[in-house]
């Protein structure tokens, strides 16, 4: 496994059953080198006086295990506007080798509407970035999301989730909701179409993106959300008014101070009764090697 400037005990990576569920060692390698990331993150964002919080699963797994969901196999983490903008024009300085600070404007393979953290001398290939043949860089990452104002009129509202759908099909090129099937055919046609002649204008859609997502930012806004994906959850902006640290896996890193609001939002009242789910990720992983010895 590649260096780690983390220390953990030899411990960390022996396997072991979590809730009835069995952790392999092979995934617990795949923990330390995201916590390793999550680390690096952390200390550039206490450097540079930006604000984040543990997002999704990860800020679920902090609150009920402290630590990783024992069947999950990412991190995820979440800024609002103002910071993440920052961190837009920081990263690709501030993240030295062996980390890559990944993005439309870093990358001109990668289709993303957000960021990645990624660390060299690593694999984690979606499989679909192998279909395509994406010339982009495939280390083991953790996600780097962004909350934006949302306007209070629902129509409004609905409005711009289509906005943003249409954006998700040319930027992500991602497998439509199921049973849409005339969204599916489209996104076959593209992709038939060829997929590589759109790289030149990924950068272009990502500011595009950026600016779109930003319309309604005020400091006024009472909600915001996070706009990269299919479905956008309705927050409400004082949960992100403040932070708490909560232990994850041996370290401490922050959380929203609503987080009790923010996670019955997401997984609902009872969510602190584990349930098994798939982690939704289809990727090629190794520790050991390169991406680019994988790939060929």
């Amino acid at each position: 496994m590649v260096p780690l400037q983390i220390k953990l005990d030899p411990s960390f990576f022996e396997e072991e059953v979590r809730d009835g569920y069995t952790v392999s060692a092979e995934t617990k390698k795949l923990w330390a080198i995201q916590l390793d990331l999550l680390y690096e993150f952390d200390r550039v964002c206490k450097l540079h006086g930006l604000r984040y919080f543990l997002d999704s699963g990860t800020c679920l797994g902090a609150v009920r295990h402290k630590g990783y969901i024992p069947w999950d196999d990412d991190i995820d983490v979440i800024m609002l506007r103002e910071d993440y903008n920052k961190l837009l024009e920081i990263g690709p300085s501030a993240f030295k080798s062996p980390y890559f600070f990944q993005n439309a404007m870093t990358d001109a393979d990668i289709p993303l509407g957000y960021s990645k953290l990624r660390r060299d001398g690593t694999c984690q290939i979606k499989k679909a970035v192998i279909k395509e043949k994406l010339q982009c860089h495939n280390g083991i990452w953790i996600d780097i999301f962004v909350l934006d104002a949302l306007p209070e009129d629902e129509q409004l509202r609905h409005e711009r989730e289509k906005e943003r759908d249409a954006f998700n099909q040319r930027m992500f090129m991602l497998v439509p909701p199921r049973g849409d099937k005339g969204l599916k055919k489209i996104a076959k046609m593209i992709r038939y179409a060829g997929y590589r002649l759109r790289y030149g204008s990924l950068k272009k859609e990502f500011i595009r993106y950026n600016r779109f997502a930003q319309e309604f930012e005020s400091a006024d806004a009472e909600h915001v959300g996070a706009f990269t994906f299919f479905r956008t959850f309705f927050y409400k902006k004082e949960w992100y008014a403040s932070t708490v640290s909560l232990p994850f896996e041996g370290f401490s890193f922050p959380v929203p101070a609503g987080y009790h609001e923010y996670l019955t939002c997401i997984y609902g009242a009872d969510y602190m009764t584990p349930k098994k789910f798939g982690n939704g990720h289809d990727c090629l992983i190794d520790t050991d090697k390169s991406y680019k010895e994988i790939l060929k």
